[in-house]
């Protein structure tokens, strides 16, 4: 929550993913409970990029002011 805070998230919910071939999926974020989770377009983005549930990999927050980026790395 305090990253979701601290970064603006809270309020646009919305951000683009982008893989290390520079494709972009728009997911949207939801709030369940004390968290946030990346719902709409996650699977999408999942399914391309191969990564399967339980797999731990990292992202890279881009902030460009109008619309959060965020790189798979």
């Amino acid at each position: 929550m305090a990253f979701i805070k601290s970064t603006g998230l809270m309020d646009r919910r919305k951000m683009i993913l982008t893989d290390e071939k520079q494709r972009s999926w728009l997911v949207q974020l939801s709030q369940r409970v004390h968290r946030f989770v990346i719902t709409r377009g996650f699977q999408k983005f999942m399914k391309a990029n191969g990564v399967q549930v339980g797999e731990t990999y990292k992202f890279e927050l881009i902030d460009n002011r109008t619309m959060r980026v965020v790189n798979m790395l």
